[in-house]
């Protein structure tokens, strides 16, 4: 009778996972939640599902509510527990884990790249298990270009990759090579006998038209050199070496190389009879697309995008299930042509999923991907192609990447199932660079994990409110406070390490925390039931006679899970609101886009300067709400503004570039909602910031509305502020004018469609109900078969039946 929560760290990752399980376990009833706030509520979750995937976040949620079910769960496993090393999420991580400790749970963490699991076993007081089984051996690589050489580690030099291919190639082949009625005598017998018993016979085994060929490392002076330097960290591996076929095509730099790979690959695929397929992860969006248009135009000119036949049905499948064009589709849909795909964040969740089940389906042979995929779902290959730099926006140049994310990537070569080998390689300009590469990457582990909760003040402001919530029964003092921290497991590292500096920062950060949420009123304090002044609060913190409880608005901050800066800004909006009795749905959009929430988006929006700025002040007068949105902007910024339009350098400060990127991100809401197509909308930041990303800040601005109109009615707000937020809410959702919200909420009905109809006549449900198929159906867009669906729903609405 026992339940089991899955922690992961993604969407997407959750998404898989529920199908490989439903799959493999179809009589367990399995949910998935992921926060979005239109999920089944929390306190039905657990009743109605015995397996319940969750994110990181909607855990940590579960944890804050406490519902009845959580005492019927048993086990929770945590997937990719490392990522609490990550500053951000894994400072989450760090307080959910120690909120489900408490509870006395049995938790099972799990890790494929992590250097110091004794660590986090004996805080999470687990037995620690360590397997060393991979289903693909895994060669792990440096490319040396002037040598026209892969030089390989192979752990397990004694298990050979056999490849079976038709015999018509054999005599091309400088390997020797076997029959298959060799290789099943002298092995499957074996193997069979192995399984079913030594008593089994083979009656008879008769030859195919095809032979095992045996691919094996070959040796020469700069090999035999590695192995000499690293010969007390080979264990019982071989360092070898493979030739690269380059490509015919000419070239220079890391594309060149990247190009030969991928040549290297296909041809000998082709030449095998095999299908492999090639991953390659790039520092940027920008040299992602480049590299796959290159790819794409050699596999074109060479013939082996003839190996993906498939590839133009896909690209085909693209352009005619999308909803609206981005500035990326159409450059999508012409690498994928070609047997190739792009995939990063500035893609729309749509066609990610449509690239990733090509590929996995085999239908194209090249992903060429930003670190994002790294992090995110199962997408295995023949061979892994890994740029060893990436740019770091906090540094603002590029960095070398981690340990334990060129592990994480090279993870993805091998695909159980399909392949006996996989590949992962690094590109070296020299045999110093490759040496190096070998000591850091191939031959070195990843970096400890540490937590940063304690540093990490947002977070743990979060956390302290949602502390405060949770105990709100018994009144916590700082103490209390104090002594839930302690189990986390940045406090417990920092004990073993003896990490003074890490322990005062947890304290002292803790006690700002307390300090914020006293002057924002999202708690109170008590001294023996008398409440205190917030400046008595302040000044009382740690006195262990004052207790702490939230007020209201605090405790409705908490429950929807909302950013307590965040809220501080919509909370702003609506008081004000209240003042002037007067709601300006712009200010509440601005408002929107100077949270934390939207901050990650706003960012992407400031590496062209000069296009911003002339994006912003050339928002069309047409749009109704164009004048509030002028007022939005101080004189200072516009003048900034014209200069940076004109091509002028102006050296704006931290604030004025994050009021820049504010305003352009409402801007942005605004063109949508008043139908603005999204190509237009994108085309002036793509690939920094594209449909992904547009995507990602509908869904977040939508969502902050929900807790706006919450916030709202919990400040009793009047009714017809709420309304306004209400439509507004769907404006945004959609994409729409207000005239449209009816004819958006038609099944298969976007945006699009919905203008259509009413530019045809039908602008509401009466009318839809009363036309008839053929005249519905003649309208771009709608078919037959929908003209039908949208008559019976609009019939179905009005209480009307029949034709």
């Amino acid at each position: 009778g026992k339940k089991t929560l899955f922690l992961v760290p993604y969407k997407a990752l959750a998404e898989e996972l529920k199908n490989t399980l439903t799959f493999r376990y179809p009589f367990v009833k399995l949910g998935i939640s992921t926060g979005d706030y239109r999920e089944i509520p929390v306190k039905r979750l657990g009743w109605e599902y015995d397996l319940i995937i969750v994110t990181y976040e909607k855990a940590d949620m579960i944890r804050r509510e406490s519902p009845d079910w959580l005492s019927k769960v048993g086990l929770i496993i945590v997937d990719e527990i490392h990522l609490i090393g990550e500053s951000d999420r894994g400072a989450l991580l760090d307080a959910v884990i120690t909120k489900f400790l408490e509870l006395g749970i049995q938790i099972i963490a799990l890790s494929a790249t992590i250097s110091n699991p004794d660590e986090i076993a004996e805080w999470l007081r687990a037995e620690l298990i360590i397997s060393n089984h991979r289903p693909v051996k895994l060669l792990e690589g440096v490319y040396l270009p002037k040598h026209s050489r892969i030089y390989f580690y192979d752990p397990k030099p004694a298990e050979e990759e056999k490849i079976i291919v038709k015999e018509k190639s054999v005599e091309e082949f400088s390997t020797p090579a076997q029959t298959l009625l060799d290789y099943f005598t002298e092995n499957f017998l074996e193997e069979v006998k192995k399984i079913l018993g030594t008593k089994v016979k083979i009656e008879e085994i008769k030859s195919g038209s095809a032979k095992i060929i045996t691919r094996t490392l070959s040796y020469d002076d700069f090999s035999q050199t590695l192995m000499e330097i690293f010969y007390d960290r080979l264990d019982n591996g071989k360092i070898g070496y493979f030739e690269v076929k380059k490509n015919p095509i000419s070239g220079r730099g890391f594309i060149k190389h990247v190009l030969d790979l991928t040549y290297d690959l296909l041809s000998m695929a082709k030449k095998y009879g095999q299908l492999w397929q090639i991953l390659i992860f790039r520092r940027s969006r920008k040299l992602s697309q480049t590299t796959a248009e290159k790819i794409a135009n050699m596999l074109e000119k060479t013939g082996l995008s003839n190996l993906f036949p498939e590839a133009p049905n896909v690209a085909r499948e693209l352009l005619e299930t999308v909803d609206e064009v981005t500035p990326l589709t159409e450059s999508l849909a012409s690498v994928l042509r070609r047997g190739v795909a792009f995939h990063h964040a500035g893609l729309t969740r749509e066609e990610r999923i449509l690239v990733e089940r090509a590929f996995r389906e085999r239908k194209i042979g090249v992903i060429v991907a930003t670190p994002t995929l790294g992090a995110g779902i199962n997408l295995p290959a023949r061979r892994v192609i890994i740029e060893h730099i990436v740019y770091d926006p906090l540094l603002g140049r590029n960095v070398l990447i981690s340990v334990a994310h060129y592990k994480q990537r090279a993870g993805r070569a091998g695909r159980p199932g399909l392949d006996v080998v996989g590949e992962a390689v690094l590109i070296a300009s020299n045999e110093r660079n490759a040496i190096e590469f070998f000591q850091r990457y191939i031959l070195g582990t990843p970096e400890p994990i540490s937590s940063f909760l304690g540093v990490h003040l947002p977070i743990l402001r979060a956390q302290v409110l949602a502390y405060i919530v949770s105990e709100e029964k018994r009144r916590p003092n700082f103490i209390d406070m104090i002594s839930f921290f302690k189990k986390t497991f940045y406090y417990w590292q920092a004990l073993r390490r003896n990490d003074t500096y890490a322990i005062t920062s947890l304290e002292e950060n803790l006690l700002k925390s307390m300090e914020d949420l006293l002057s924002w009123h999202y708690i109170e304090a008590y001294t023996d039931n008398h409440k205190l002044s917030d400046k008595e609060a302040i000044h009382k913190i740690t006195n262990p006679s004052t207790r702490f409880s939230p007020t209201i608005i605090g405790r409705k901050i908490s429950q929807l899970y909302l950013d307590p800066v965040s809220a501080r800004e919509l909370i702003k909006v609506l008081t004000k609101w209240r003042t002037e009795r007067k709601a300006r749905e712009l200010e509440l959009l601005y408002a929107i886009n100077r949270t934390p929430d939207t901050l990650s988006m706003r960012m992407k929006l400031l590496t062209d300067l000069q296009t911003l700025a002339r994006f912003v002040l050339n928002i069309p007068t047409s749009i109704k709400e164009h004048e509030d949105f002028v007022l939005l902007i101080p004189q200072r910024l516009r003048i900034c503004l014209e200069s940076l339009a004109k091509g002028q350098y102006i050296e704006l400060s931290q604030e004025e570039e994050d009021l820049l990127a504010s305003v352009a991100s409402t801007a942005i809401l605004l063109l949508w909602i008043n139908e603005i197509p999204v190509k237009d909308i994108l085309t002036p930041f793509s690939p920094n910031f594209s449909g992904g990303d547009f995507r990602e800040l509908i869904r977040v601005s939508e969502w902050l509305l929900y807790c706006s109109r919450e916030l709202a009615s919990t400040l009793r707000l009047s009714p017809s502020f709420l309304k306004k937020i209400d439509i507004l809410r769907e404006r945004v959702e959609h994409g729409i004018t207000e005239e449209l919200l009816e004819l958006v909420k038609i099944p298969d009905v976007g945006r699009v469609r919905a203008r259509r109809l009413k530019q045809y006549g039908f602008d509401t449900l009466e009318k839809i109900a009363q036309a008839s198929v053929s005249k519905l159906s003649i309208i771009p867009g709608i078919g037959e078969t929908l003209a039908r669906k949208i008559i019976d729903y609009a019939r179905k609405r009005i209480g009307k039946t029949g034709y």
